[in-house]
């Protein structure tokens, strides 16, 4: 029986992560349909990942003593850091960029064989829907992460700027570009209800701006009177200011994970006409729902959704002006029967891709048996 390990930002309670576990729990079992899959997962609140996946799947961390045949990255924007390190880290990141990652790789797991057993380790890992991002010169993560980019003997990324940043940074392995594993069709299972004359709202925490684009929305709340407003937490643990400024008067949906149910969480995302979020997910998710969005680029990646969500999706600046804004959503509010016609085609050709993502890891494992 093979082994598969499956790793991720797990067990932290977000949405957008539980959906791509899900996701990609159930594409390995498609393609590994009598394999032992073991959930790797480094979040304090890990033990609700049983009750979500609705199977006795194993947990463990990447610190835990275990061995197997394949790890699965599973999706998400997993490689990226924004926040500056130290001098000593600007050095051990340049020394890892000269030596290259896989040599780095190799040279530590030796150095941590010596001294101990411990830890997960598997003869291949591959990496599916990633989405990569960008690292300061002098990032903490990036040692942690080069850990795991050396590793790699295959690797499937959501984008083309992804692609072009793991390059960037030495990912020596081979690279498809395929689409967000969240656009698989097998997690929607519910029946969608009517749509009703509601805007969802659906943001982060995001100190990189102070905040700026939760406070921007709230700003504009009262010039779209004939639309009801619902708010939703996709990581309630991080994102205080977010309910802190809407929770009071309005009714916020939180993603409590373990307790909320998935299918009636969905329907009432899938109640809004349209979307204003600043997570990526919240967009995926509400494409796959039938639900248009409007994308507010607080970080590269919101960009990128917009574009593989083309005729359904905006995206807009958080810096606009409150005038300015106002009118791009009025503007976007005029085409809305278009663009939720339109968000259909967009997700049947993220679909498409990620047919062509399994096709393409079978094919892998074919070439390496």
């Amino acid at each position: 029986m093979v082994k598969v390990l499956l790793r991720g930002y797990y067990g932290f309670g977000n949405l957008g992560d539980d959906v791509l576990m899900l996701a990609a729990y159930r594409t390995v079992k498609r393609i590994y349909p009598e394999s032992s899959v073991t959930i790797c997962a480094n979040g304090s609140a890990a033990a609700y990942i049983p009750h979500l996946l609705n199977e006795a799947v194993p947990v463990v961390r990447d610190d835990s003593t275990f061995q197997g045949h394949l790890t699965v990255l599973g999706g998400g924007g997993i490689f990226f850091d924004f926040q500056k390190g130290k001098s000593k880290n600007l050095a051990t990141n340049l020394i890892i960029k000269t030596i290259g990652l896989a040599a780095f790789s190799r040279l530590y797991a030796r150095i941590k064989s010596w001294r101990s057993a411990r830890g997960v380790s598997t003869a291949q890992t591959i990496g599916i829907g990633i989405g990569f991002g960008t690292y300061t010169s002098s990032s903490r993560k990036f040692l942690y992460d080069a850990l795991i980019l050396g590793r790699l003997n295959w690797l499937s990324v959501r984008d083309d700027d992804s692609r072009k940043n793991a390059l960037r940074v030495g990912v020596s392995c081979p690279i498809g570009v395929h689409a967000d594993l969240a656009f698989s069709p097998s997690l929607w299972e519910g029946k969608l209800t009517t749509r009703q004359r509601a805007i969802g709202v659906v943001l982060r925490d995001w100190p990189f701006d102070s905040h700026q684009h939760v406070v921007l929305i709230k700003q504009i709340l009262h010039e779209f009177p004939e639309y009801e407003f619902r708010f939703f937490s996709f990581d309630p643990s991080h994102d205080q200011f977010f309910i802190g400024t809407f929770g009071g008067s309005y009714t916020m949906h939180k993603w409590d994970a373990g307790v909320t149910d998935l299918r009636a969480y969905s329907n009432k995302l899938a109640e809004c006409q349209l979307l204003i979020t600043s997570r990526a997910h919240g967009a995926i998710i509400g494409a796959c729902l039938g639900v248009p969005s409007v994308c507010l680029a607080i970080e590269p990646k919101l960009e990128r959704v917009a574009e593989m969500l083309s005729e359904s999706s905006m995206v807009l600046s958080p810096l606009l002006s409150m005038a300015q804004f106002k009118t791009s959503i009025h503007q976007f509010l005029s085409t809305l029967e278009y663009r939720q016609q339109a968000v259909k085609r967009d997700v049947e050709r993220n679909q498409r891709k990620l047919e062509e993502l399994e096709m393409d890891v079978r094919k892998f494992i074919a070439r390496t048996k």
